[in-house]
This record gives C-alpha cells, sequence and structure tokens, in this order.
C-alpha cells in the first residue's frame, strides 16, 4: 500500500508542477525583495555586486516554465506507469495465492 501512496504521490506533485507551468507561471508578479517589480526596473543584489533587470528576470521565469512543466510531464507518467505495474503485481500475487 505504501508503494502505490509514493506513486500517486509522484503523479500528484508532477500535476502540480504542470498546473504550475500553464497557469500560475504564465503571469508572475515579479519582486525584488519586498518590492513587486515593474518593466523597466532593476534589482541589486542585497551586496550590491549584480543588478538584474526586470525584463531579464521576466525572461528567466519563462525560460523555466517548459522545464518545469516537461519534468512535470515526466512525473506523471513515470509515477503513472509504476502505479500500474504495482496494481498488476498485486493482481498476480492475489491469483496466485488463491490458486
Amino acid at each position: 500500500m505504501k508503494s502505490i501512496v509514493a506513486h500517486l504521490s509522484l503523479v500528484v506533485v508532477g500535476s502540480a508542477a504542470i498546473l504550475w507551468a500553464l497557469v500560475l507561471g504564465a503571469s508572475p508578479a515579479l519582486m525584488c525583495r519586498d518590492a513587486v517589480m515593474r518593466p523597466g526596473d532593476s534589482c541589486a543584489s542585497a551586496d550590491g555586486s549584480q543588478t538584474q533587470t526586470y525584463e531579464q528576470r521576466a525572461s528567466t521565469w519563462q525560460g523555466a516554465r517548459p522545464v518545469v512543466g516537461a519534468v512535470g510531464l515526466a512525473l506523471v507518467v513515470f509515477g503513472g506507469v509504476l502505479v500500474v505495474q504495482d496494481a498488476r503485481t498485486r493482481r498476480t500475487d492475489a491469483a496466485a495465492s488463491v490458486g
């Protein structure tokens, strides 16, 4: 039973990643510490050694969406295959113990 729960957990986490990539990651509120960034803004690192513009952050954010979505899809497929294999194994074991 624990293995099915673990496999279904993979499916749930993968589904959440896909949902994030399609819906939640589509229009992010980019932040610089506690302030919302707007186009044209820039954000310096805490030590002031680097600066990143809103456009750079938005580009990085948008570049991550397909990666997160693909990893989520892989988790859903992998978890689904494991659930099916586990169910088949349990059915085979149950039939062997009855016969």
